[in-house]
């Protein structure tokens, strides 16, 4: 409760809702500059540091999970990105099955590396606490695939979206 200059005082579990589409809270990971690298062909989770833990409010809310990544990948070498999600502790399980599930490709005939912003959303339909972390494997080609190998810092962050 809120007690207004005028006297009258805002009781906040009135029935006040937020408005569809608007953000209702956002959680972030922390900050890895640590080199992360992988060869294998079966999904597996980049880095547990950046694993965002958010608690929705209302059923009906949709998640928007980002990563701002720095990769590197190296010639001939593809890979993908997957999030996925744990629910009130449960098993960690892919959220984007055909929902953009390839985050990135290396096309050319040589090493790529750039700066990436990758992004899903997801409607967990729960008001227990979701965990979300980001996963990756190589395809093909004789390279790894890295984060961080340039020395910058890449995080995740998740925001709730009033259903």
């Amino acid at each position: 409760d809120v007690t207004m200059a005028s006297g009258t005082t805002l009781n906040a579990s009135a029935g006040l809702t937020t408005p569809a589409g608007h953000i209702i809270q956002t959680v972030k990971s922390s900050i890895s500059d640590a080199v992360n690298s992988t060869t294998s062909a079966t999904p597996a989770e980049i880095n547990s540091i950046y694993r965002v833990a958010i608690t929705p409010t209302s059923t009906s809310s949709t998640i928007l999970w980002m990563m701002n990544a720095h990769l590197n990948v190296g010639a001939a070498t593809f890979g993908s990105f997957a999030v996925y999600r744990s629910i009130n502790g449960g098993a960690y399980a892919s959220i984007n099955v055909d929902n953009g599930r390839e985050a990135f490709r290396q096309r050319g005939g040589e090493t790529d590396q750039r700066q990436t912003t990758i992004m899903y959303y997801d409607t967990p339909n729960t008001t227990n606490e979701v965990i979300y972390t980001p996963y990756w494997w190589r395809h093909s080609g004789g390279s790894s695939f890295y984060t961080n190998d340039n020395g910058m810092g890449s995080f995740c962050m998740a925001f709730e979206i009033a259903g």
